[in-house]
């Protein structure tokens, strides 16, 4: 498995919207509900490496930017699934920002937790009427975190070098810094953070409440 951009960028571009039952409805359209997390996965990430590094962190006022991406292990290859919307634009709405990354360091031999609730995003199209001048419509998806079905799945994390950290064009801040991508933002369904590279893990989802895997920068 590359542990590079290229798979943050397959696992947003491949992030799979499943249809789910549910009791909300817009115009016909059956919108998933929202199911409780029941298990929690927690990524142990350790800097094997002997210098310090930077990983994603939630960007605080961009939730249509994920810290990692999760890809489900089909028969086709990685397959990945949707954990948040994107940058979502109905009738009408102002134009989208650049993405921005914010990172927080792991020192030489340091670790750092990543969590997971084993859900993803279940949605559906549902389209809104723009009138009252023209036929012009807007859709939309809307729809709610379930839990995730048992399978092998990959997670993975971008990592930031000192290169990038000299070169970001964002205001550094304790222990790590924020960078302006200037990317567009995920339209429709969130991305996943883009480091420099990346960090991937193998695991697999079962029935356990409690899953933990081991992430190596």
């Amino acid at each position: 498995m590359k542990s590079t951009i290229p798979l943050l960028l397959i696992l947003a571009a491949t992030a799979a919207i499943a249809v789910a039952c549910g009791k909300k409805e817009h115009a016909g359209v059956t919108v998933p509900p929202e199911i409780a997390s029941t298990q929690s996965v927690t990524f142990h990430v350790h800097n094997a490496s002997g210098t310090r590094r930077w990983i994603c962190a939630h960007p605080q006022e961009q939730p249509w930017v994920t810290q990692f991406g999760i890809g489900a292990q089909t028969a086709s290859g990685v397959e990945g699934i949707a954990l948040a919307f994107g940058y979502q634009c109905g009738c009408e709405c102002p134009q989208p920002p650049t993405q921005m990354a914010v990172f927080v360091a792991v020192s030489a031999g340091g670790n750092a937790d990543v969590g997971w609730d084993a859900r993803e995003l279940n949605a559906v199209p549902v389209q809104t009427d723009c009138g009252p001048i023209g036929p012009s419509a807007a859709t939309t998806l809307q729809g709610n975190l379930q839990p995730a079905p048992a399978g092998n799945y990959v997670f993975s994390i971008g990592v930031a070098d000192s290169a990038l950290a000299l070169a970001c064009s964002g205001s550094s801040t304790a222990g790590g810094f924020t960078c302006d991508t200037g990317m567009p933002v995920p339209m429709t369904i969130a991305g996943a953070c883009l480091g420099s590279t990346s960090a991937t893990a193998t695991f697999a989802l079962g029935s356990a409440a409690q899953t933990d895997v081991d992430v190596s920068l």
